[in-house]
């Protein structure tokens, strides 16, 4: 790998939205091909501001891993155009 280490080309990292109890991200095996996606930011409450700027504000984009359940309500909050708090 030319230009540099494996860390030092390292991605903006992942926020991930948890449970409070953290089954939602232990549960699932397939995290294991993100760890290059960079380091992880995990919570185990709800932030749709935060969610909003990872996913759409192009200087702070990266990858957002939300439980089924959590996107939905995400997603029907900004369909009906409740913006972030």
């Amino acid at each position: 790998m030319s230009g540099g280490t494996a860390a030092n080309n390292r991605g903006p990292g992942l926020w991930i939205e948890s449970t409070p109890d953290h089954t939602f991200f232990y549960a699932h095996h397939f995290f294991y091909y993100l760890r290059g996606t960079g380091p992880w930011t995990e919570r185990d409450t709800s932030s749709d501001p935060t969610v909003y700027l990872n996913l759409y504000a192009p200087a702070l984009y990266r990858p957002v891993l939300l439980s089924t359940p959590r996107y939905a309500e995400f997603i029907r909050m900004y369909v009906r155009g409740a913006g972030p708090d």
